[in-house]
């Protein structure tokens, strides 16, 4: 999938000028501005999961430990597809980052 920059700062956007924010506020804050989550199914949306795993991948965003793995966000996705997460580790967004591209 090609990374949509004007997606992935869509999704940083609730993060900006936070100290860090918990997963479950996160996902509701997303779904509240209209990124969905979830398909029709309740299976993941692979443009969110995609999107999010980039970001983590290349560390714009981190857990308030400094690790980037799903699960140090508490957010998982099953083998069948269904999205779990549970409130860990906050969201945190590293500011210093200037370009969100390869």
């Amino acid at each position: 999938m090609k990374i949509d920059t004007s997606y992935e700062m869509k999704l940083l956007t609730l993060l900006k000028g936070t100290l860090g924010v918990k997963i479950s506020d996160y996902l509701s804050s997303l779904k509240n501005n209209g990124i969905s989550i979830t398909d029709k199914k309740g299976l993941v949306n692979h443009k969110f999961i995609a999107h999010f795993k980039h970001l983590v991948y290349k560390k714009i965003i981190t857990n308030s430990s400094g690790r980037t793995s799903l699960d140090s966000f508490g957010l998982e996705i099953g083998t069948n597809g269904h999205i779990s997460h549970w409130d860990c580790a906050d969201i945190i967004f590293v500011e210093q980052r200037t370009s969100l591209t390869y």
